[in-house]
C-alpha cells in the first residue's frame, strides 16, 4: 500500500466518525452504526 491508500483510508474514517458523533441532528439521524446495533 502506498501513502496515499492509507491517507484516503484515514480521511474516510474521520468522515465516518464525525457523522456518527456530530452530524445526528444535521443527518436527520442516518446514523446506521447506531441504528444497525
Amino acid at each position: 500500500m502506498t501513502p496515499t491508500i492509507y491517507a484516503t483510508y484515514a480521511v474516510i474514517l474521520v468522515a465516518v466518525v464525525c457523522r456518527e458523533t456530530l452530524g445526528q441532528d444535521a443527518l436527520g439521524g442516518t446514523n446506521y452504526l447506531r441504528t444497525s446495533s
